[in-house]
């Protein structure tokens, strides 16, 4: 599995005034952000307005912003939503295009048990050949995964990382552990948390 770094930028996406997606403004600002010295660009996340995005404009700006960037960084490709099989569409789509690694947030809305969480995003790494990255950020989805299920999912093997937006001490100290046991035996997963 391809490392996809430690310096992920979340990536604005640029829009012009009719509201559509800027795709040279976008190259430019990705070539701009690794020159500046982020190893990897996340696209179509939280900071990338994914909800403002039909898929098919989603997709063209995961391609046109590895074609921009080459092999010069990673691009991890915000691909989920609330629909598992939508999430597994988008994730295909994405490697196919030429994606690095994925982004898998925790659905919005429907508030699925922990248990749905596995299973939703177990479903979308078994999908794929890539890495896919966790991103738990309750304040957007009114929904928080509880360290356990973040533990259980790092088993699954394309399962990297977690992107954490809680201020929680407790769980950051909890998944720091697990992380330093994990690497230990070579089996070790990002945890970082976002503020």
């Amino acid at each position: 599995m391809a490392e996809i770094g430690r310096v992920l930028t979340a990536m604005v996406t640029p829009f012009t005034e009719e509201g559509e997606v800027n795709y040279p403004q976008a190259r430019k600002l990705a070539k701009s952000l690794l020159a500046s010295g982020s190893d990897g660009l996340v696209i179509g996340g939280t900071t990338g307005e994914a909800p403002a995005m039909s898929d098919e404009e989603r997709l063209k700006l995961f391609a046109e912003v590895k074609d921009a960037i080459g092999d010069s960084g990673a691009v991890v490709a915000g691909t989920t939503d609330n629909n598992t099989y939508r999430s597994i569409e988008l994730s295909k789509e994405a490697e196919a295009a030429g994606v690095d690694a994925i982004l898998m947030t925790v659905p919005a809305y429907n508030k699925p048990t922990m248990g749905g969480l596995v299973k939703h995003f177990i479903s979308i790494a078994e999908a794929v050949s890539i890495p896919g990255i966790l991103y738990n950020v309750p304040t957007r989805t009114a929904l928080n995964m509880t360290a356990a299920t973040t533990l259980k999912l790092a088993e699954v093997p394309n399962i990297v990382g977690v992107k954490e937006a809680v201020a929680m001490p407790t769980r950051s100290r909890t998944l720091s552990k697990a992380r330093r046991k994990a690497s230990t035996s070579g089996r070790a997963m990002t945890t970082r948390r976002s503020r």
